[in-house]
């Protein structure tokens, strides 16, 4: 058999491979089970949360989809009534990475001093390697916005880099402030209602 031929055969085979991969692998069970580790890792480090409806989407261009979120932090409550991961999954094969596009429909946080910060829409790119996470692309649309990126250590969950800028609503500006001078976030004042991310 010529080299060729049998390179184009190799090939159909792996392709034939992840089609079938796609098509046949039982999704709708797979995230059945990730929900249940996120959910269980998330109450291990005090995050409470639940989710009404869970599901795979597509059959070539596969989705998670998670409606009805809600998750108590220590210091805020988010909820959104939708977010989809999109994996992808030749991406991820030809890094190493376990790399997703995750988007979210409308939602808010609101703190424990009862302020609020609502979006309408969202979307990110997300890396996971074995030492860090990286958020890249982001793009959040309301009266809170967030553009940049953010990359935190997988084993701590400590933010290593960031370049983020970000728009609230003027009187939250006192709240940020006061995460800055605490030297809890490393955030500073462009002017009012805009504020900057950077390590």
């Amino acid at each position: 058999m010529k080299p060729f031929r049998r390179s184009i055969l190799i090939l159909c085979g792996i392709l034939g491979f992840f089609v079938g991969l796609l098509i046949f692998l039982p999704f709708d069970a797979v995230c059945d089970y990730l929900m249940v580790k996120v959910l269980g890792r998330a109450a291990e480090n005090g995050i409470y949360a639940s989710v009404q409806y869970h599901s795979a989407e597509g059959i070539f261009n596969k989705e998670f989809v998670c409606r009805g979120i809600q998750a108590d932090f220590p210091v805020f409550r988010f909820s959104s009534s939708e977010v989809r991961i999109a994996p992808s999954f030749i991406r991820s094969l030809l890094s190493g990475s376990r790399i997703c596009t995750v988007s979210t429909g409308r939602g808010d946080m609101v703190s424990v001093m009862r302020q609020k910060l609502e979006w309408t829409e969202g979307k990110a790119d997300v890396a996971v390697d074995d030492d860090k996470v990286s958020i890249s692309n982001i793009e959040l649309n309301g009266n809170f916005s967030v553009r940049g990126f953010i990359e935190f250590s997988a084993a701590t969950g400590v933010m290593e880099h960031a370049n983020l800028m970000i728009k609230v609503p003027g009187e939250m500006d006192r709240a940020l402030q006061m995460l800055g001078s605490g030297g809890m976030i490393p955030i500073s004042r462009i002017k009012e209602g805009e504020w900057k991310v950077e390590k």
